[in-house]
């Protein structure tokens, strides 16, 4: 079994965000008697194996004020990382809180590759965001957009922009898209590093590639993982074999089909 692994190393990352918000060190962690040494600490919150309890895990939870579901949350990603199981968040846990390991990801990765039969919520304008969200209710919408565009900011902002791109069918482009959403896209396929694409409703449809997914890939050791969406949840695949096959079917379309954004006809 690995011993760094990409959910060890997300579970350290947040622990290090919520023990920073907290005010706390590592001191602290050892005085309370939740962890050894600063050794055992910076082990932990680096993505190595440690040898902790999911009592230590709850105990840092509690020094750092962490409560409910935010807590279950952590504890979750601990037994998982811990028995080398794969990461699953359903919508209904991560909606509404900036909790989705995903938005993380964004931040940390060097390369970003994304197939989605719509607009992707990084590159979404807030009309395009509310009309995909307008069967529910007015509160529901509100957060869910709030969401979106605070995660946009974040990462439109970051100080070193990982490479992205993106792919999504014509027929994607021509549900809902008004001229603000089109106009918006053009501008981020012109930021350095970034590359829109799309493919041509004319080549019919691409067996290949049945629902959204996004590669996401690192520099250093951090293994490289998979982001894939169906109905109900997110699943997040570290295996080599899996990352490899992702990216090699949107790399095949991406180069060899796709036309960029600025070809798009908006007539």
């Amino acid at each position: 079994m690995a011993d760094r692994t990409f959910l060890r190393i997300q579970l350290g990352r947040r622990l290090v965000e919520v023990r920073k918000r907290a005010g706390k060190t590592a001191l602290d962690a050892i005085e309370a008697g939740i962890v050894r040494s600063k050794a055992q600490m910076s082990r932990l919150e680096n993505g190595y194996r440690v040898q902790l309890t999911l009592a230590n895990i709850a105990a840092l939870c509690d020094l750092y004020g962490l409560a409910g579901q935010d807590k279950y949350y952590l504890q979750q990603m601990y037994l998982k990382a811990e028995n080398d199981e794969e990461w699953w968040e359903p919508y209904s846990e991560v909606m509404f809180r900036d909790i989705s390991l995903l938005f993380s990801l964004e931040r940390y990765a060097s390369r970003i590759y994304i197939f989605d039969n719509l607009v992707n919520g990084l590159f979404q304008t807030e009309g395009y965001a509310n009309m995909m969200h307008k069967l529910e209710s007015p509160d529901r919408a509100r957060k869910k957009v709030a969401l979106r565009m605070e995660r946009q900011a974040d990462f439109w902002s970051l100080a070193e922009m990982p490479q992205v791109q993106l792919m999504m069918p014509e027929t994607g482009l021509l549900g809902g898209c008004d001229e603000e959403q089109i106009n918006l896209l053009v501008e981020r396929d012109q930021l350095p590093g970034i590359s829109i694409k799309f493919l041509p409703a004319s080549d019919g449809p691409q067996p290949y590639l049945l629902g959204p997914f996004t590669v996401i890939e690192f520099e250093g050791d951090d293994p490289d993982v998979v982001y894939s969406e169906n109905i109900s949840g997110a699943r997040y695949e570290d295996q080599p074999t899996a990352v490899e096959a992702y990216l090699a079917r949107f790399t095949s379309h991406f180069e060899e089909q796709a036309r960029s954004i600025k070809e798009f006809r908006r007539d």
